[in-house]
Protein backbone atom coordinates (compact mmCIF):
# COMPACT_ATOMS: atom_id res chain seq x y z
CA UNK A 1 0.00 0.00 0.00
CA UNK A 2 1.24 3.30 -0.91
CA UNK A 3 1.39 6.00 2.17
CA UNK A 4 0.74 9.05 1.55
CA UNK A 5 3.08 12.19 1.95
CA UNK A 6 0.73 13.32 5.06
CA UNK A 7 0.72 9.97 6.02
CA UNK A 8 4.33 9.18 5.90
CA UNK A 9 5.20 12.50 7.86
CA UNK A 10 2.80 11.79 10.86
CA UNK A 11 4.10 7.67 11.21
CA UNK A 12 8.07 9.69 11.26
CA UNK A 13 7.07 12.00 13.40
CA UNK A 14 5.46 9.79 15.78
CA UNK A 15 8.66 7.73 15.46
CA UNK A 16 10.81 11.12 16.19
CA UNK A 17 8.06 11.24 19.16
CA UNK A 18 9.59 7.80 20.68
CA UNK A 19 12.50 8.19 20.26
CA UNK A 20 13.31 11.29 22.08
CA UNK A 21 10.70 10.06 25.18
CA UNK A 22 12.86 6.56 25.42
CA UNK A 23 16.06 8.93 25.14
CA UNK A 24 14.89 11.67 27.71
CA UNK A 25 13.10 9.13 30.26
CA UNK A 26 9.82 11.37 30.53
CA UNK A 27 7.29 9.32 31.90
CA UNK A 28 4.77 11.88 30.91
CA UNK A 29 6.11 11.92 26.95
CA UNK A 30 6.16 8.08 27.18
CA UNK A 31 2.87 7.42 28.40
CA UNK A 32 1.46 9.84 25.72
CA UNK A 33 3.39 8.21 22.97
CA UNK A 34 3.02 4.03 23.83
CA UNK A 35 -0.60 1.84 23.66
CA UNK A 36 -2.06 0.94 27.16
CA UNK A 37 -2.12 -2.25 25.22
CA UNK A 38 1.69 -2.10 24.60
CA UNK A 39 3.88 -5.33 24.13
CA UNK A 40 7.61 -4.61 24.03
CA UNK A 41 10.34 -7.08 23.26
CA UNK A 42 13.39 -6.00 24.49
CA UNK A 43 16.47 -7.54 22.87
CA UNK A 44 17.39 -9.81 25.65
CA UNK A 45 13.40 -11.29 24.69
CA UNK A 46 11.97 -9.90 28.19
CA UNK A 47 8.35 -8.83 27.41
CA UNK A 48 7.17 -5.44 29.23
CA UNK A 49 3.57 -3.95 29.20
CA UNK A 50 3.19 -0.26 28.95
CA UNK A 51 4.19 0.43 32.45
CA UNK A 52 6.81 -2.21 32.87
CA UNK A 53 8.42 -0.09 30.04
CA UNK A 54 8.10 3.58 31.47
CA UNK A 55 9.29 1.90 35.24
CA UNK A 56 12.31 0.21 33.47
CA UNK A 57 13.73 3.41 31.35
CA UNK A 58 13.10 5.41 33.82
CA UNK A 59 15.48 2.89 36.23
CA UNK A 60 18.05 2.99 33.42
CA UNK A 61 17.79 7.03 32.82
CA UNK A 62 16.64 6.65 29.34
CA UNK A 63 19.04 5.89 26.12
CA UNK A 64 22.42 7.88 25.76
CA UNK A 65 21.19 7.96 22.04
CA UNK A 66 18.53 5.67 19.54
CA UNK A 67 19.83 5.89 15.70
CA UNK A 68 17.88 4.71 12.64
CA UNK A 69 18.88 5.64 9.19
CA UNK A 70 16.59 4.38 7.31
CA UNK A 71 12.91 2.77 7.17
CA UNK A 72 10.48 1.82 5.57
CA UNK A 73 7.07 2.40 6.62
CA UNK A 74 4.09 0.42 5.49
CA UNK A 75 0.43 1.74 6.22
CA UNK A 76 -2.79 -0.62 7.06
CA UNK A 77 -5.53 0.57 7.83
CA UNK A 78 -4.75 2.18 10.94
CA UNK A 79 -1.91 0.05 11.82
CA UNK A 80 1.79 1.51 10.32
CA UNK A 81 4.21 -0.71 10.21
CA UNK A 82 8.14 0.58 10.67
CA UNK A 83 11.07 -1.44 10.45
CA UNK A 84 14.71 -1.02 9.58
CA UNK A 85 18.21 -0.75 11.34
CA UNK A 86 19.07 0.72 14.18
CA UNK A 87 21.78 1.62 17.00
CA UNK A 88 20.33 1.82 20.43
CA UNK A 89 23.22 3.37 22.65
CA UNK A 90 22.29 2.83 26.54
CA UNK A 91 24.08 2.56 29.66
CA UNK A 92 25.73 -0.59 30.67
CA UNK A 93 23.84 -1.77 34.23
CA UNK A 94 27.26 -3.24 35.11
CA UNK A 95 29.47 -0.23 34.40
CA UNK A 96 27.60 2.66 33.57
CA UNK A 97 29.16 2.84 30.50
CA UNK A 98 27.80 3.27 26.66
CA UNK A 99 26.82 0.14 25.26
CA UNK A 100 25.81 0.21 21.40
CA UNK A 101 23.19 -2.26 20.59
CA UNK A 102 22.51 -3.17 16.75
CA UNK A 103 19.93 -4.75 15.42
CA UNK A 104 16.69 -4.90 13.28
CA UNK A 105 13.56 -2.64 15.10
CA UNK A 106 10.04 -3.46 14.46
CA UNK A 107 7.73 -1.23 15.50
CA UNK A 108 3.78 -1.09 14.79
CA UNK A 109 2.12 1.96 15.48
CA UNK A 110 -1.67 1.91 15.93
CA UNK A 111 -3.78 5.34 15.44
CA UNK A 112 -5.71 5.61 18.59
CA UNK A 113 -8.02 8.55 18.84
CA UNK A 114 -6.59 10.68 16.26
CA UNK A 115 -2.76 10.00 17.73
CA UNK A 116 -0.23 7.69 16.54
CA UNK A 117 0.41 5.37 19.65
CA UNK A 118 3.41 2.67 19.84
CA UNK A 119 1.39 -1.43 19.68
CA UNK A 120 4.10 -3.26 19.71
CA UNK A 121 8.31 -2.74 20.01
CA UNK A 122 11.09 -5.32 18.87
CA UNK A 123 14.59 -5.39 18.62
CA UNK A 124 16.47 -8.32 16.91
CA UNK A 125 19.91 -7.66 17.68
CA UNK A 126 22.39 -7.92 15.28
CA UNK A 127 24.93 -10.97 15.94
CA UNK A 128 28.02 -12.05 13.73
CA UNK A 129 27.93 -14.98 12.42
CA UNK A 130 31.13 -16.92 12.82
Amino acid sequence: MTVSSDGLAAIRRAEETRKAALVSADPAALDAILSENLVHVHSTARVDTKQALIDHVGKMGGFISIVRDAVDVALIGELAIVTGPTVNTVRSRETGEPLALKGFQTTIFRQEQGVWRVLLSQLTPERSHA
